[in-house]
């Protein structure tokens, strides 16, 4: 099976493919391949929204 390894993916699409990712029982590297990337790339952009995330609610708290 060949990946393609887009450079840029648009917001939307990464959300709806970490959104996809965390539905309880979902496998990320079933929800990888349905995307045609590997499961470290997912894994990546979900740390990567995780972190951004936690820095936002760290800058909203007075």
């Amino acid at each position: 099976m060949g990946y393609e390894l887009p450079r840029h993916w648009s917001q939307k699409k990464k959300l709806a493919m970490i959104r996809e990712s965390l539905v309880p029982g979902q496998s990320v590297s079933i929800v990888a391949r349905c995307h045609d990337i590997y499961a470290n790339q997912l894994l990546l952009l979900r740390s990567r929204i995780k972190t951004a995330a936690s820095l936002w609610s760290a800058r909203a708290k007075p």
